[in-house]
């Protein structure tokens, strides 16, 4: 059997070598996160891959689609050139036809000078802890602390919300971001985002 001890969960073959992989740092896909204009925090989690989880019930706003804003703002040109990127590409699809999995298709705008802002509703739940990862970090057992780099927010968050991002790299990834009441409801959004110029 090849030696498992130093790649990452995209890497895997099969279970084993995916629960022994490293996790991945969110900071090599993401340049800055914000939550209701709240930044992020990285920081290494003991229960991103080991909770008890509920059934999920945050999803995409309903009625809204994610953007991108430019963030040169004195930039007429760059804020016109978000302006049009927003007018000409689809991101994310809502069809009642469409299959439910690719309801989590998103397709996002990556590069320092863009922000995209997701909008989220966590529905009649109030979390007081949320942590944004890549998903496949939570099939592994951790570093070798046993943790998982994260983006987290403490604090009350509830009802609709937005989640502002900046990405640094351009491909497909998946995120996970774990939800906690703190009351022991502990459930996880999946969001397959395709991050394109």
């Amino acid at each position: 059997m090849a030696d498992n001890c130093c790649i990452f969960p995209p890497q895997a073959n099969n279970w084993i070598p995916w629960i022994h992989a490293m996790p991945m740092d969110p900071f090599n896909v993401i340049l800055n996160a914000a939550i209701a204009g709240a930044q992020g925090v990285l920081v290494n989690s003991s229960n991103y891959n080991n909770s008890t989880w509920a059934t999920n019930t945050v999803v995409l706003k309903s009625g809204q689609t994610p953007t991108v804003t430019a963030l040169e703002t004195t930039n007429a040109q760059m804020q016109a050139d978000a302006a049009q990127w927003n007018f000409r590409t689809q991101t994310n699809n809502v069809a009642a036809t469409l299959a439910p999995p690719l309801l989590r298709a998103i397709f996002m705008r990556g590069g320092a000078p863009w922000q995209m802002t997701l909008p989220l509703d966590f529905g009649g739940n109030t979390f007081t802890n949320l942590q944004f990862s890549l998903l496949d970090n939570a099939g592994t057992r951790g570093d070798s602390q046993g943790t998982v780099p994260v983006i987290q927010w403490t604090g009350s968050f509830t009802g609709a919300t937005t989640i502002n991002l900046t990405f640094k790299t351009f491909g497909e990834f998946i995120f996970g971001l774990r939800c906690d009441t703190g009351g022991g409801t502990v459930m996880m959004y999946e969001s397959r985002m395709k991050i394109v110029a």
